[in-house]
């Protein structure tokens, strides 16, 4: 992982202590993903956020293995950022289909640390996030 990276866009940013914290939680809160260790990731997403994130993250750590997650740019300011990822991953156990996919996260201040709001596939293979079951019609 490339976290020299966001450290350089952060010092450019000329950022606050509070942009630093969202540089440690991110760093954190995507280690965690790359390892599978989701109850801890899930520690770092909104509340309101968790049951659309435990949707996308379902297979993670089993049928889709993260190889690598590099930070593109961040920007935000004191209250909310955005982090553009560069995720390299695999499905299943097939070692020679390198697939890759671009996530935007948006994050909230909350209290004394980060929060992840939400996030979104924006290039390469949507089949990252597993898509959430569709819902039952309603109606007669």
């Amino acid at each position: 992982m490339r976290w020299t990276r966001l450290g350089t866009l952060l010092v450019a940013l000329g950022c606050s202590s509070q942009r630093q914290a969202l540089d440690e939680v991110a760093m954190f809160f995507h280690d965690d993903l790359r390892w599978g260790r989701m109850p801890t990731a899930e520690g770092a997403v909104a509340p309101e956020f968790r049951e659309v994130f435990n949707q996308h993250h379902r297979g993670w750590g089993q049928g889709i293995q993260l190889q690598d997650v590099e930070v593109e740019n961040a920007r935000g300011g004191l209250t909310e950022g955005v982090l553009r990822m560069r995720i390299h991953w695999l499905r299943g156990n097939d070692s020679t289909d390198l697939r890759e996919s671009i996530v935007e996260e948006h994050w909230v201040a909350s209290g004394t640390t980060w929060r992840l709001r939400s996030e979104a596939i924006v290039d390469g293979d949507p089949g990252l996030f597993v898509a959430p079951p569709p819902r039952a019609a309603t109606g007669p």
